[in-house]
């Protein structure tokens, strides 16, 4: 596994109180210049810590293993002073809520030529020039007087435009989008996701792109990486995701799209609850949910095999991929395979 960003066997556990839960097993993959790799999943997956241990973010009492590689130096043996240069300058974060991110008492140009200034050593005049010239680039109408706001007078969609030129602003390598769209409407969402993917490749950066959508994953990502419990279960392109899912759980999320050009009585569903990794039982984290389990399934977490190109973590994907076109999470559908 070579690139620009090399993942391998990361693991996290953050405590609580006197105890440390695991969030994080076993998370390993690539990216390469100016690719984007997607991960999905639901709630409680681990992609957003995922994202955070990329960048240094995690609390400092949290226990890491594992390695997390960019051009080849390992980023968690770098020194406070060394993760800020890494994320003022070759790596930025987009955070799902941008009100959360933004000081609601400073002006949005103060916000975006603050790192210019202090980190960069810019004068202040050619700062806000340069932040004037990107907010126009990401679709920010009248960038002088928005810059001139607070953000409590810009949309949620503006205030995500204002993020996305602030990141920018630093000309990173590497663009971590934390569900990025998540609070936007739909119209909105596919304006924010069209400028990230333009930006992303006028500028060659790669991207790890984090959402729980898997038609948005699809629609520009190279790879998609399926996480569940902390464990990443299934890598594969978004065709081959698409045609022949490896994993169970990958055909569950498929299954339960809903499909405009067809009429469905119901939505087929994944039953029970997603588990995070501190609630995975014992073995394969999905076994308490999945219509193919068996006793095996329940005893070891499966290694992750290379199968016609993709990754899957399952011991029984050769017997199943047969069934694959079969909605096995709908009610009237019984798995086919004993």
């Amino acid at each position: 596994m070579t690139g620009l960003l090399e993942v391998e066997n990361l693991a996290v556990e953050l405590r609580t109180g006197k105890r440390y839960r695991p969030v994080l097993h076993d998370v390993s993959f690539g990216l390469g210049r100016g690719e984007v790799v997607a991960l999905v999943g639901e709630s409680g997956s681990g992609k957003s810590m995922t994202a955070r241990a990329i960048m240094g973010l995690l609390p400092p009492d949290g226990r890491v293993s594992g390695a997390i590689r960019f051009n080849g130096e390992d980023v968690r043996t770098k020194t406070k002073g060394e993760m800020r240069e890494f994320r003022a300058r070759r790596a930025g974060m987009i955070f799902q809520d941008p009100r959360a991110a933004i000081n609601p008492v400073h002006r949005v140009g103060d916000f975006l030529t603050e790192a210019l200034v202090r980190e960069r050593g810019m004068d202040q005049r050619e700062a806000m020039k340069r932040a004037e010239a990107l907010a126009e680039e990401v679709g920010i109408d009248d960038p002088r007087r928005r810059l001139r706001q607070y953000p409590h007078q810009l949309s949620g969609g503006m205030l995500q435009r204002v993020m996305i030129a602030s990141v920018l602003l630093a000309e990173p390598e590497l663009l971590l989008a934390d569900e990025p769209t998540t609070a936007l409407d739909m119209t909105t969402q596919a304006e924010v996701v069209a400028i990230l993917d333009d930006l992303r490749r006028a500028r060659g950066m790669a991207m790890v792109f984090i959402t729980h959508d898997l038609e948005l994953a699809a629609a520009f990502s190279d790879r998609i990486a399926v996480m569940y419990a902390g464990y990443i279960v299934e890598i594969s392109t978004p065709a081959q995701l698409r045609e022949q899912p490896l994993h169970p759980y990958t055909t569950g999320l498929l299954a339960s799209r809903p499909e405009l050009r067809e009429r469905t009585r119901r939505v087929p569903q994944i039953p029970g609850r997603p588990r995070s990794a501190a609630e995975a039982p014992p073995g394969c984290p999905f076994n308490d949910r999945c219509p193919y389990v068996q006793p095996g399934c329940q005893q070891e977490v499966p290694e992750i095999r290379v199968i016609d190109g993709s990754l899957a973590r399952c011991i029984r994907t050769d017997e199943l991929r047969a069934d694959r076109d079969r909605s096995v999470f709908s009610p009237d559908v019984r798995p086919s395979v004993d």
